[in-house]
């Protein structure tokens, strides 16, 4: 099915996805900035959970640091050159310009010992002096004695220095922090996901899709977390939503991970949305149950409640659906 072999590493994050989807417009306006000496020195990119973000930021990072260098990056296909020394530096992280801030392995907080090493990056030289790049991804999972460590570089960045961060649409950055940056909300119609969705998944398989599993799942979620669903789905052999529902519950008891979960929250979403779409009574039991559902997974995310015991009340009320 797969056309090449994907690396976990890329499953994980899109960021070094040779080709930039979607983000042509975005693209040109910061570049445009950038070469009349007006991009803002701390931006936040705003939006959906694998909507490209971290992506579009190492592509425009990559078009900064080649762009004075044969081998550039490519504008009129807006794609990285493999050929270009920073692409494996920033690849691997080892670019001396080049400082990445995020939760290593997925860890629920980005703590304050990174950050030191970060002051420690902006305060040391390096082999081109000409510019200094930091990636603050997954902002949402900065602690607040991270955030309180960042404010002042991020106040007075030093020259030629530019923070990147992102964050999802549905988390808060604290206040503090955002008031000193310059935001940009990301956003895509539900045809430019598809149009996105439709290039990712051409240049990574071989096989088709249905349009069923476009409606179901892009109207809800973003292409890179689709794309994640449908690398899943491709490995279990499943015939319908209640089974990955209950392939997910029993992934989660014992994985506890965060992507598991998402996996978990959209699947029972999709399964009461063809329940109401099907099935002509019960509707007003269907809203309930749904939301008492969703309910029980944020509040056992949330307040830390006995997983074992959320998930069977769960697995209980979705048993008593079918009957």
């Amino acid at each position: 099915m797969v056309k090449k072999n994907i690396s976990n590493s890329f499953l994980k994050k899109t960021s070094k996805s040779l080709f930039l989807f979607g983000y042509e417009k975005y693209f040109n306006f910061f570049r445009n900035l950038y070469e009349n000496k007006n991009l803002p020195h701390s931006i936040i990119l705003t939006g959906p959970k694998g909507s490209g973000k971290s992506t579009f930021v190492y592509h425009f990072i990559n078009y900064i640091f080649s762009k004075s260098q044969t081998d550039s990056y490519d504008l009129l296909n807006f794609k990285v050159n493999e050929a270009n020394k920073n692409y494996k530096l920033l690849e691997n992280n080892l670019h001396t310009n080049f400082f990445l801030l995020d939760n290593e392995n997925f860890a629920t907080e980005i703590k304050i010992e990174q950050v030191r090493k970060l002051h420690k990056f902006l305060n040391s030289s390096t082999y081109s002096k000409d510019i200094k790049v930091v990636l603050i991804d997954n902002a949402e999972t900065l602690n607040k004695s991270s955030v309180n460590s960042l404010l002042k570089s991020i106040e007075e960045p030093k020259k030629n220095t530019f923070f990147f961060i992102i964050q999802n649409s549905s988390s808060k950055t604290l206040e503090t922090l955002k008031s000193r940056c310059v935001e940009f909300k990301i956003h895509f119609s539900f045809e430019e996901k598809k149009k996105i969705f439709k290039n990712i998944h051409s240049n990574l398989f071989s096989d088709d899709y249905s349009d069923d599993f476009i409606k179901d799942f892009l109207f809800i979620d973003s292409p890179g977390n689709v794309i994640k669903y449908f690398l899943e789905l491709s490995k279990l052999q499943l015939n319908n939503n209640l089974e990955y529902i209950y392939h997910f519950i029993k992934k989660y008891k014992v994985k506890k991970d965060s992507e598991t979960l998402s996996f978990l929250l959209l699947f029972i979403s999709n399964y009461y949305k063809n329940l109401l779409l099907n099935i002509n009574n019960n509707h007003n039991n269907y809203f309930t149950n749904h939301s008492k559902v969703i309910r029980f997974i944020h509040d056992m995310k949330n307040f830390n409640l006995n997983q074992k015991n959320v998930l069977n009340t769960i697995e209980h009320i979705l048993e008593n659906e079918k009957r």
